[in-house]
């Protein structure tokens, strides 16, 4: 993948893939109100949102009995600021451990103690990946706050999605 300051329309003109890649992404980042891609990671998307769209983690947080120990202000009321921080937080742990799980998948024909160490870091990896579910949802929450179903279809319309004609027909 190239590197994300390179993710811009002149820079990948020359690569097709990436390029219809980059166009359907930014066309998926309007659509559902995230912002411009460079500024996914700073988290800033959530400000495009009510703080009242974020109530479910509220709610997951106030179950957890985690709110009122951790407040995000003094005042103990949920900001933007906290979510973007929330967001940053919770997307660069995610990046990083799926740059650990792909870690060891490069081993070949090993044997002995490799292959011991190999396993055992294989059992840790799949219960990681078993227990991803509990972030992932989290981000899913701050990302998508407000559920919203768009067609490809309709992002090709209204977003200037790419699609090839044979991807319409089965709309």
């Amino acid at each position: 993948m190239p590197n994300i300051n390179y993710w811009n329309e002149e820079k990948l003109k020359n690569n097709s893939f990436y390029y219809k890649l980059f166009l359907q992404l930014r066309a998926i980042f309007c659509a559902f109100d995230l912002g411009l891609m460079r500024d996914f990671e700073k988290g800033t998307f959530v400000r495009n949102f009510p703080i009242e769209a974020f109530d479910q983690l509220v709610q997951i947080a106030q179950k957890n009995n985690c709110f009122d120990k951790y407040a995000c202000d003094p005042n103990n009321q949920l900001n933007h600021k906290c979510l973007e921080l929330l967001f940053i937080d919770l997307w660069d742990w995610r990046s990083r451990i799926d740059e650990i799980l792909h870690l060891n998948s490069d081993f070949e024909n090993i044997g002995g103690i490799n292959l011991y160490a190999y396993q055992q870091i294989s059992k840790v990896n799949n219960l990681i990946k078993q227990n991803l579910e509990i972030v992932d949802e989290l981000l899913g929450y701050l990302i998508t706050p407000v559920i919203k179903k768009i067609s490809i279809l309709d992002l090709h319309e209204k977003y200037d999605y790419p699609i090839l004609e044979n991807e319409i027909q089965f709309q």
